[in-house]
């Protein structure tokens, strides 16, 4: 490990990486004790990313870098663009304050980290240190949850709570979950496990995009990638999480076949496919979904079932019918579906959300941008270029990600991925951009 810290201690870039992994994530984790949490209030989270982003652009990237290009950047563009129809939707919905609000908190923090990394110099460095600097946060976790399993084994001799750790007269505790698996006619429960993350499936979908960025590094640093590596997989079993599996599926999947054809064809079938998926899934849900349909051993087995989210992204659908063009406003979702008592509740598909939302308008420009941004990856990917692997990696981490939130709500809320959704769109930006010059220059 010594080789590996002289390699990096002087590296601004590869520093800055990992400052801006700690701003996206560190904010949001928690921590239980005594079954009470402790966690940053939501106002000074959006503050303290605010503040760091903005401090970062002034110190780091430079403000006239980032103007001059912005000016140049196809990319930005396309979020803007994106943002203006979830303006117009948030002043045009049923509660512009409440929109407003939340429209501001998510599209600022995503849109300076957005031009942070964009404006860099050497991406390749900079994306190095935000996945050390991610990886360096999941396995801190990973050990907290690893101590919460082994806690969870002691359980059945001692009697005391679930995953929980006695020490100093105190009770440190995690947010816990279960899978349910029916196996010869026995329900069997499974603990999940989350660390100092907020949930289970935050833990895995944050070792997964770890895991992807981290293969990047294999070959620069070969054992930090093991021992990271090996504390990804770890966190990816603990979680139980569906949604890491889902991600890792789609990530590895686009890794296979990006290779094999067009990067045209590659960005515009997975934009369809992230389009289609969660709406054939609500459309479906009630004549193919029931136990009398799948069986019951299939549908008694819950990683295999939609649950509730099924019902709720049927209903949702339903909503975004009702105001099919530019919806009912930004950020208010889950009260058009649920009403005013939405506490806990949200509607578990980033498509279907922004089809209540911002309409169809508005989801249009929300897959173009992830189309733009796929074909951008693609097409970098195939350069003779040593950013080929950050920019496969960083592209395999988009698609995992957007599949996976077909059936989840982060990427377009102020939250942990969704600063690391904005980081990977402008990576991929700068990589474009630092391959385009060096074609020039030749």
């Amino acid at each position: 490990m010594k080789l590996f810290y002289d390699k990096v201690k002087d590296d601004l870039e590869l520093h800055a990486g990992i400052f801006l992994a700690l701003i996206s994530v560190f904010p949001f984790l928690r921590i239980r004790i005594n079954y009470a949490y402790y966690e940053f209030h939501s106002y000074l989270q959006v503050g303290f990313v605010a503040l760091s982003l903005c401090l970062f652009l002034i110190f780091v990237s430079g403000i006239r870098s980032v103007a001059l290009q912005g000016f140049k950047d196809r990319g930005l563009y396309l979020i803007l663009a994106w943002f203006s129809i979830s303006l117009l939707s948030s002043l045009a919905g049923e509660s512009p304050a409440l929109s407003l609000k939340r429209l501001i908190v998510s599209f600022v923090p995503g849109v300076l980290i957005y031009l942070a990394v964009s404006a860099c110099r050497e991406p390749v460095k900079m994306i190095r240190g935000f996945a050390l600097g991610l990886s360096m946060i999941a396995a801190i976790s990973v050990c907290y949850a690893v101590i919460g399993l082994i806690c969870e084994i002691l359980v059945y001799e001692t009697g005391l709570r679930h995953g929980t750790l006695y020490l100093f007269g105190l009770e440190f505790s995690q947010s816990l979950g279960q899978r349910h698996i029916l196996l010869g006619g026995h329900a069997i429960q499974l603990m999940r496990f989350s660390g100092f993350f907020p949930n289970p499936n935050g833990l895995g979908m944050v070792c997964v995009i770890c895991f992807v960025l981290l293969l990047s590094l294999r070959q620069s640093y070969p054992r930090a990638f093991l021992y990271f590596a090996s504390f990804m997989v770890l966190g990816i079993i603990l979680s139980g999480s569906r949604s890491a599996f889902i991600l890792l599926v789609g990530a590895a999947g686009y890794s296979l076949l990006y290779a094999r054809f067009d990067h045209k064809w590659i960005s515009a079938a997975i934009s369809l496919m992230v389009f289609f998926l969660p709406l054939a899934a609500s459309g479906l849900w009630v004549e193919i979904m029931g136990e009398e349909h799948l069986g019951s051993w299939v549908f008694g087995q819950e990683f295999l079932s939609l649950g509730e989210r099924g019902q709720i992204m049927a209903e949702a659908l339903r909503q975004a019918l009702d105001n099919v063009l530019i919806g009912h406003g930004f950020g208010i979702g889950a009260e058009v579906v649920f009403g005013a008592d939405v506490s806990g509740l949200a509607i578990h598909s980033v498509i279907l959300n922004s089809m209540v939302e911002v309409g169809l308008v508005g989801t249009a420009f929300l897959v173009l941008v992830f189309a733009y941004f796929v074909w951008l990856g693609s097409s970098t990917g195939r350069m003779s270029s040593s950013r080929c692997s950050s920019a496969v990696c960083l592209t395999a981490v988009l698609v995992g990600l957007f599949i996976s939130q077909s059936f989840d709500l982060s990427v377009t809320r102020f939250h942990y991925l969704h600063l690391v959704f904005f980081f990977v769109l402008g990576a991929l930006a700068s990589l474009g951009r630092d391959n385009r010059e060096k074609q020039i220059d030749v």
